[in-house]
């Protein structure tokens, strides 16, 4: 009687522990794909940025934060275009049609030695950096 006693509670405690290590991994599994398909959103958009502004002929004035000033420039087809936010989502905007680029919480811009440096902030993540080469452009 003894010997089940002792054996059904050693069942209990593995089983006990095996449930809390499924919990727990099943819980971090759900965070981290949260996690993976909010960064592949950012990288997609900062791709369809770069995308537009590979288009671009002349910017007008390169703004720190495009969320406080939007990046005005000309494209290829000599439109002007104003890369800007509408909520949290950034939009190029241009006759006849404006475009969606994607989901961003902000666009860092600088100019440093012939490149046009983008960096996007990601919540909870290391912001996504790139770099635009600015050869042929007037600035």
């Amino acid at each position: 009687m003894v010997e089940v006693m002792v054996g059904s509670g050693v069942l209990l405690l593995m089983v006990t522990l095996a449930s809390m290590a499924t919990i727990s991994y099943l819980r971090g599994y759900g965070h981290y794909t949260k996690e993976g398909a909010k960064l592949r959103v950012a990288a997609k958009t900062l791709e369809s940025l770069c995308l537009e502004l590979r288009s671009a002929r002349a910017f007008k004035v390169v703004p720190k934060s495009v969320r406080q000033t939007p990046l005005e420039f000309e494209d290829t087809k000599r439109r002007q275009c104003s890369l800007q936010f509408r909520g949290d989502e950034l939009w190029i905007q241009r006759e006849p049609d404006p475009v969606r680029i994607g989901q961003a919480a902000d666009v860092n811009l600088s100019v440093r030695e012939g490149l046009l440096e983008i960096r996007m902030p990601v919540t909870g993540q290391a912001p996504l950096q790139t770099a635009v080469s600015l050869r042929g452009v007037r600035r």
